[in-house]
């Protein structure tokens, strides 16, 4: 994943929060969307808190295994905003992206209409202990519109509307 689609994705898990809060689905989360310690692979718990060093360290650590996965499953011609925004996805939804309709057709090299498709259809968690079953969530459907939208080629921008720009040299 570029230096970009970093500071793209982090801004699209929140950012650097460095005291643990319950997520969309009430899971203890810190930093940019953690929910474990990587080296010590437990569970992050509410009440944890980190400085922005060790956000920025662990949240490297665990993006590893995600552009591990993303390499292994896709064709070897992606570009560069292409990888970014799959890395994005799997970091939200995790190793399903295997097994995905999506996955199928970024290597058929489907039309982007296409693509742009089975990333809106990830738009939907179990929001409501009191009434299983998923929903859609506003949120969701909004990344998957910015994660499709920087798969095409478009601009890296957040879920506020600010545009990640290019790293200084």
């Amino acid at each position: 994943m570029s230096v970009r689609g970093r500071e793209w994705l982090a801004a699209l898990e929140g950012g650097h929060r460095l005291q643990a809060y319950r997520d969309s689905g009430g899971v203890p989360t810190i930093g940019p969307g953690l929910t474990y310690y990587p080296i010590a692979g437990t569970r992050i718990r509410m009440g944890d808190t980190i400085t922005r060093v060790q956000s920025s360290r662990l949240f490297g650590l665990v993006l590893q295994s995600f552009e591990a996965l993303v390499d292994s499953v896709t064709r070897d011609d992606l570009a560069q905003h292409e990888c970014d925004a799959l890395v994005a996805f799997t970091y939200n939804i995790g190793s399903a992206f295997k097994g995905s309709t999506l996955l199928r057709r970024v290597n058929e090299h489907a039309p982007a209409a296409a693509v742009r498709a089975q990333f809106i259809r990830w738009k939907y968690d179990e929001t409501d202990p009191d009434h299983p079953g998923l929903e859609e969530v506003p949120g969701l459907l909004r990344r998957r519109e910015l994660e499709a939208e920087v798969y095409a080629g478009g601009p890296y921008v957040d879920q506020a509307g600010a545009v990640i720009p290019e790293p200084s040299v």
